[in-house]
């Protein structure tokens, strides 16, 4: 599909909106090889029926020199983060493990990971999640430490190595509390941001900006190169995808589906109604697709399914939000985006909305999200 008018079009990359920046977004390509009723008989050579071909075109882009950058983010480098066994970290005095990490009346007593993992002089997002009954959390690597938490939730922050160990203490002493979901990602950004698997979302408004119900076009997709321009003041560029990431784990075809919200700050749960897109229940699964531009604390973006009447009520008893969702996450520092792939044969209901929870101390996020309902056996 190609637009020769882009006033429309919205375009999210790994959670990074650069809607309003966009001078243009190439063709969103979806083929295939063979009709999906071709015999194995038939003389088509070097095919594979029913195999889409899923590209999108160049993005072309100017960006604030500061404010809005693509980033890069390695895998996780913390063994065992979620601490599902009590191995791979080396326990203090008043720490234990069982299921998550335990601190009870910590004082000078450190968690430390038992492998160190860090490179001195690279930066990295942290990310873990913590209970609080008293006194305070924080991370270092022996040289420097991380931000002062004294309140339950999930934190994000930037942090550069100073040395090669990883480790939690109480920076007041006393910290009584849980640690858990540990994760330590190398952080690059600015106009070299290295090439990879982008989240690729461009939601498609008909004669205004997109609303609910709108088609977007939403794939993991190969960042081939990035050609930069500095100028004053701005940037731009050029992105040429080079198709479907070989490392996407998207198990579906078919990159076309319809946006639940639009890219909005809110500050409460959604109990308006949904979505109609089929008419019916399907029974393909899907793909639920988020971008979190930004947001003061964890946060869970969600979808939910419903049949009846479409009315708020109606979605009450939805298991959907349990498997298409987001899980944990925060934008404090930088966005965030995902595609998650429903099991093949999952049921979607008639209708579909978005959905969001916050944790205790978060009251605002903005984000967009979508839902591709497979139809394709």
């Amino acid at each position: 599909m190609a637009r020769i008018h882009n006033k429309h079009l919205r375009c999210y990359v790994n959670g990074t909106d650069i809607s309003g920046y966009t001078r243009s977004v190439g063709a969103l390509n979806w083929t295939f090889d063979a009709e999906p009723d071709a015999a194995v008989t038939d003389a088509v050579k070097n095919v594979l029926i029913g195999k889409a071909d899923i590209q999108a075109g160049p993005i072309s882009a100017f960006l604030d020199t500061a404010a809005t950058r693509f980033y890069s983010l390695g895998p996780n480098i913390i063994i065992n983060g979620t601490f599902a066994a009590d191995t791979n970290w080396t326990k203090g005095t008043n720490w234990t493990i069982s299921s998550t990490a335990i601190a009870t009346s910590v004082t000078n007593g450190v968690l430390t990971a038992a492998v160190p993992p860090l490179t001195i002089g690279k930066t990295y997002l942290v990310t873990y999640t913590i209970t609080v009954a008293a006194g305070d959390v924080a991370i270092q690597d022996g040289t420097a430490n991380g931000a002062t938490r004294s309140a339950a939730g999930t934190f994000e922050e930037l942090f550069t190595a100073g040395a090669a160990v990883f480790r939690f203490y109480s920076p007041s002493g006393g910290f009584t509390g849980t640690v858990d979901n540990v994760s330590v990602q190398e952080y690059s950004t600015g106009l070299q941001a290295d090439n990879g698997t982008k989240n690729l979302m461009v939601a498609i408004g008909t004669n205004a900006a997109p609303i609910a119900g709108d088609y977007v076009f939403a794939w993991q997709m190969e960042q081939m190169a990035q050609q930069v321009e500095q100028g004053t003041g701005f940037v731009a560029i050029n992105i040429p995808l080079g198709g479907a990431s070989s490392q996407s784990t998207l198990t579906y075809k078919r990159p076309w589906g319809r946006l639940l919200a639009p890219m909005a700050t809110r500050t409460g749960v959604n109990t308006g109604i949904g979505i109609d897109d089929i008419g019916t229940t399907s029974a393909l699964g899907g793909i639920f697709i988020y971008h979190l531009y930004s947001s003061n604390g964890g946060v869970t973006i969600m979808a939910e399914d419903a049949d009846g009447t479409n009315v708020n009520g109606d979605f009450a008893d939805s298991t959907l939000d349990t498997v298409a969702t987001s899980g944990i996450i925060t934008a404090a520092v930088i966005p965030k985006s995902g595609m998650i792939a429903l099991a093949t044969d999952r049921a979607v209901r008639r209708y579909l909305r978005w959905q969001i929870a916050f944790e205790a101390g978060t009251t605002t996020a903005t984000f967009c999200c979508a839902f591709i309902r497979n139809n394709l056996a």
